[in-house]
């Protein structure tokens, strides 16, 4: 963590002492916090932790703080400790923290500039993935928000230009910015095969872009979004692998149609990987593709209803995985995933929120390595059940 983060965090997290005017000014801070506790249980593979016996280790908890010192200026930052199987182990870390100038707000138009740690704003879900009451089901579509590789995905280190222009009836928006992506070994053993000895790191920074479009009811939602990633390997002692280069572009389109009681969401991604450097098992070059589409229904204001189907292919001209396995004698299962999930949320209380999911997968693509390092347990066709509970304050 740098020293912008401890400072950024030190001024939201620790409250002013000794201030002649701290309780004027106490209506300026808001407090927010999450708990959220998941059981899952699949029948054959693993998905945070021993899933396939039953594992209670997917837990977050999260506690963020904001306020603004100036009309113009807003700091906030969130600490979070998530459990997520073999990929996150509880220990509390930074998720976000910020501070955003608005220098010009007009009727027509606004712009703004963030700094230090920022959600990347990649489609519809990833700048509030982080609580579950805004997730429409208990994970995300892993076709897109790959939760094992969560905070490269989540969060970057660097600055961002927000404009926004309002029209009659919409919102065009457009976020852009330049950091450094988050990297862990859940990063290493995804793009790799495996956590080695040496080190994963990243070698550029990296490009974050996403426009906009909704109209003002929101009736109808539109986004592009683009990331690029670039990374080195330094092995360690013993490692096979020589000393390589990844790169790679996230590129997602999304739409989403909202009514009174129905919400229909779609996106679809391509990811061009290059991978040099490493040696016969891990150099290559493709393209990664992917997509959801995904229906809720709002049974009342406490219970909703949702089914999505999802694909994803690590080459998009080898969908079956045929090559692929002729090629390196792997399983082609090992190169998609196809997952039907069905399930239902109840809002108990404006806090508090009761989800269930059941999911039908076939592939094992999507699956992190660290909670499945032998590849030789996976098997083709597993089913997931999953049970979260979630207070918020």
């Amino acid at each position: 963590m740098n020293t912008l983060h401890y400072i950024l965090c030190g001024a939201l997290l620790l409250p002013a002492v000794g201030q002649a005017d701290a309780a004027d000014r106490s209506s300026d801070w808001q407090f927010h916090g999450f708990l959220t506790q998941g059981f899952v249980k699949t029948d054959h593979n693993r998905f945070f932790g021993p899933s396939d016996k039953g594992s209670f280790e997917f837990t977050e908890i999260g506690v963020n703080a904001s306020t603004r010192p100036l009309p113009e200026l807003l700091l906030s930052a969130q600490l979070l400790s998530r459990k997520a199987g073999a990929m996150y182990n509880g220990t509390p870390a930074i998720d976000f923290a910020v501070a955003r100038w608005d220098f010009m707000d007009q009727d027509s138009y606004r712009a703004g500039l963030s700094l230090g740690r920022l959600k990347n704003p990649i489609g519809l879900y990833n700048s509030t993935r982080d609580v579950a009451h805004t997730r429409p089901s208990i994970f995300l579509p892993q076709s897109i928000y790959f939760d094992k590789v969560r905070n490269l995905e989540h969060s970057s280190d660097g600055i961002m230009l927000h404009l926004d222009r309002f029209g009659e009836s919409q919102l065009l928006s457009l976020d852009m910015g330049l950091g450094q992506l988050l990297m862990d070994d859940n990063v290493e053993a995804a793009y790799l095969g495996q956590d080695w000895r040496g080190n994963l790191e990243t070698d550029k920074i990296s490009r974050i872009a996403q426009l906009r479009y909704a109209t003002l009811d929101e009736q109808w939602r539109f986004a592009l979004s683009y990331a690029d990633g670039h990374m080195k390997f330094k092995p360690g002692p013993g490692d096979p692998l020589s000393a390589g280069k990844t790169q790679f572009r996230f590129i997602v389109g999304s739409v989403q149609y909202n009514t009174a009681s129905w919400t229909l969401s779609a996106e679809y991604a391509r990811e061009p990987l290059k991978q040099q450097g490493y040696g016969p098992l891990i150099d290559s070059k493709g393209t990664a593709e992917s997509y959801y589409l995904q229906l809720q229904h709002y049974l009342n204001d406490s219970v909703t209803l949702h089914a999505r189907y999802e694909e994803a292919f690590i080459d998009k001209d080898d969908h079956s995985g045929r090559k692929a396995a002729a090629a390196f004698g792997i399983p082609a299962y090992f190169r998609y995933t196809k997952s039907l999930t069905l399930g239902a949320r109840w809002n108990i209380t404006p806090s508090t929120m009761l989800s269930a999911d059941y999911s039908f997968n076939r592939g094992t693509y999507l699956l992190s390595s660290q909670d499945n390092p032998n590849p030789a347990n996976l098997r083709k066709n597993w089913n997931m059940f999953a049970l979260l509970f979630s207070y918020r304050f």
